[in-house]
């Protein structure tokens, strides 16, 4: 048998230097410039934004103005006893109490209606925090347009009352019509999907977002028996742009638009019932199917809310919506959660190619009713109220206290999604070892995380509006980060597709690199068994 011939010193010191060379510096350098690159992201803060938004609340400022200060001070500490009866989840209360000042003495002395006297005292608590809300007491009997009530909501963030008031009806109304702490319950359970219970009203709310379009449209089936027309730009500037505006500047975004839609009708079956056709609320469901792809005349990411006047056929007028009683409804209209709204607008027979003018101010009314439902308001009237409880007129377009339940929604609803798209994120980011996190999802992330305890403690101490802000800037953060397109760059790249592009590169390199410390290693066993 022939023996392989021996290796010489210099040949084994150059596989030796050769496969250091490879081992140390070849084998580190290709794992460096092949590794995924990844962002260190605070895993830690976000874990812990599970714990810490359970406790997250939002801090309401109870003023109680009231006579009673002077004599035996015995309505506060019912009045704080009621209150923290109950405690609430989503808000914590602060209670103090004083008497009226002089100013709004001469205010309550010179007005003479209770809607003058909440206008005068508007003016005297402008610098009042935003969230904030002031029980008034006002003598009883002082002013006629209140009637037999003894607990009247104002326009803005007072709720008047006299001594004979129930205080349990005091603070139910407190806390259920003006602070909407159930609501505000909901759009929490909602968002963590918690409850399987949710409430109709949460389901018909919109979801948050920065933006929102808003389409009106005119659907005109048969223009050449009824053809209508309306003064939209008109209706939009006196009541439409009015209420957005006073929902503040930084609530949402709201692009308006308007279309009119010919010669396509809605999808609706109704039956005669006396002179008229009549279609049940519980067959509205699938009513706008016809009309859903024509409704979409610009390219947005915003959700989109429609706001449909439907002018019946000639077979289908008059036409009328009935509820389950067999009832019809005044405004002739219906909702659908999420989407919009549809009013039902009867022309008056005059002739076919006659003309109609659309009434936009009915309409228009109609419809701020129910976007103040997709937005999340109540709409409260006598009948949704308890006895002896009575509402101001609404002037304008928003109640004060309603803005605020809005921000309160928001910002509790902000919250909420972004601690779970950020855990979402972490989760998957966790789970897949080969998604690239560049700096930029990095800088999303972090100023999610920071966005969000900014947030929690300015509402914990009742600073209400940087709160929303801050909340919403969270948001839009963690949306950034969680819809980034560079995610999904190596996401379909799995480890046996390496392996298969690898393995021809190194495998010619291995195989001698293997025999050559092969080699050397009969060197140096031989060597040291010579010596």
């Amino acid at each position: 048998m022939v023996s392989s011939p021996a290796m010489s010193p210099s040949s084994a010191w150059s596989a030796a230097s050769y496969a250091f060379f490879m081992l140390v510096i070849g084998v580190p350098m290709w794992l460096k410039t092949t590794e995924v690159y990844r962002v260190s992201l605070p895993y830690d803060a976000i874990d812990a934004l599970s714990v810490s938004s359970d406790v997250a609340r939002i801090s309401v400022n109870v003023q109680l103005v009231t006579v009673d200060t002077h004599k035996d001070h015995q309505l506060g500490p019912k009045v704080q006893q009621q209150l923290l009866q109950k405690p609430s989840s989503v808000f914590s209360f602060s209670l103090s109490g004083r008497a009226p000042t002089m100013a709004e003495n001469k205010a309550v002395k010179e007005s003479r209606s209770l809607e003058q006297l909440d206008d005068e005292l508007r003016g005297l608590h402008d610098t009042l925090m935003p969230g904030s809300v002031l029980l008034f007491e006002i003598p009883e009997g002082r002013f006629s347009d209140a009637g037999s009530a003894n607990i009247m909501l104002g326009r803005h963030r007072l709720i008047f009352f006299t001594r004979s008031a129930d205080l349990g009806d005091l603070i139910h109304i407190l806390r259920e019509a003006v602070l909407g702490e159930t609501a505000v319950e909901n759009v929490v359970a909602a968002a963590k999907k918690s409850s399987p219970d949710v409430k109709a009203a949460e389901l018909r709310r919109v979801t948050a977002a920065a933006g929102y379009d808003i389409l009106f449209s005119l659907l005109v089936p048969e223009p050449d028996t009824v053809m209508a027309k309306w003064n939209i730009g008109r209706a939009i500037d006196d009541a439409v742009l009015p209420f957005l505006d006073s929902l503040g500047a930084n609530y949402s975004t709201f692009n308006v638009k308007s279309q009119q839609i010919f010669l396509t009708k809605l999808n609706l079956k109704p039956k005669k019932q006396g002179d008229a056709n009549v279609v049940s609320e519980k067959d509205l469901g699938l009513a706008i199917n016809p009309v859903e792809n024509r409704l979409a005349s610009h390219v947005s990411s915003n959700p989109r809310l429609n706001f449909l006047v439907y002018v019946p056929t000639a077979e289908q007028s008059p036409l009328h919506i009935v509820d389950h009683r067999g009832e019809k409804i005044s405004a002739n209209s219906f909702l659908i959660p999420r989407w919009g709204g549809v009013a039902i607008y009867n022309a008056e027979p005059t002739g076919d190619g006659a003309t109609i003018d659309i009434d936009t101010e009915k309409t228009m009314g109609i419809f701020l009713t129910q976007l103040r439902l997709l937005l999340g308001l109540q709409n409260l009237d006598a009948a949704s109220l308890p006895a002896k409880v009575m509402l101001l007129p609404l002037k304008g377009s928003l109640r004060t206290w309603e803005r605020d339940l809005l921000y309160r929604l928001r910002t509790l609803e902000n919250l909420e999604l972004t601690r779970i798209t950020l855990q979402s994120l972490a989760h998957l980011l966790s789970q897949i070892s080969n998604i690239v996190i560049n700096n930029e999802i990095g800088e999303h992330v972090d100023r999610a995380v920071d966005g969000v305890a900014v947030a929690s403690a300015l509402a914990s101490i009742g600073r209400l509006e940087e709160a929303y802000e801050q909340s919403t800037a969270a948001f839009a953060a963690s949306e950034k980060a969680f819809f980034d397109p560079s995610l999904l760059a190596l996401l379909y790249f799995p480890e046996d597709q390496k392996y298969a592009i690898y393995i021809p590169l190194f495998l010619p390199v291995g195989i001698p690199v293997a025999m050559s410390l092969q080699q050397m290693y009969k060197f140096f066993r031989s060597k040291a068994k010579t010596e």
